[in-house]
């Protein structure tokens, strides 16, 4: 008689190796571009929340529902909410260097080129609502604040 083997609920013998996990494509999406798209629909919502009530209302919970995202997927790409701002100020400096950088280099005088990125860095900031005020409030609160001088 063969000796009785225990199984899993899956069927698998207890003594065999786990499966490899392997990842895959979902709906034709690979995993890391899901998690890039997870990501940056958390960044948006959280400037969206940010430019609505300010950055007291940004809060773990009330960015994963404004991104129709489980908090795991918030704990996939950030520790915390100070982490995720970082980030949010992080993405939104980089836009503003390459905007007024090559609002700089189109001028043919310094007294053009100067308007040029005086010009775009307005723009800049009135075009989305929450930047402004993510560059304002981030000044008084939050990961971007000056340290307290003891």
């Amino acid at each position: 008689m063969p000796a009785a083997t225990t199984t899993w609920q899956s069927g698998r013998a207890m003594n065999q190796p786990a499966p490899r996990i392997v990842r895959r494509p979902y709906g034709g999406t690979p995993a890391a571009d899901r998690r890039a798209q997870r990501r940056a629909a958390l960044l948006d919502a959280a400037l969206d929340l940010l430019a609505a009530e300010g950055v007291t209302a940004v809060t773990v919970r009330k960015v994963c529902a404004a991104a129709k995202l489980n908090d795991r997927y918030f704990r996939e790409s950030f520790a915390d909410i100070d982490d995720l701002m970082g980030a949010v100020m992080e993405h939104h400096i980089a836009l503003a260097l390459t905007t007024l950088t090559e609002a700089a280099g189109q001028g043919d005088t310094p007294a053009e080129q100067t308007r040029l990125v005086v010009n775009n860095a307005l723009d800049f900031l009135t075009e989305d609502p929450g930047r402004a005020r993510l560059f304002i409030e981030s000044q008084a609160t939050g990961p971007c604040a000056p340290a307290a001088s003891s």
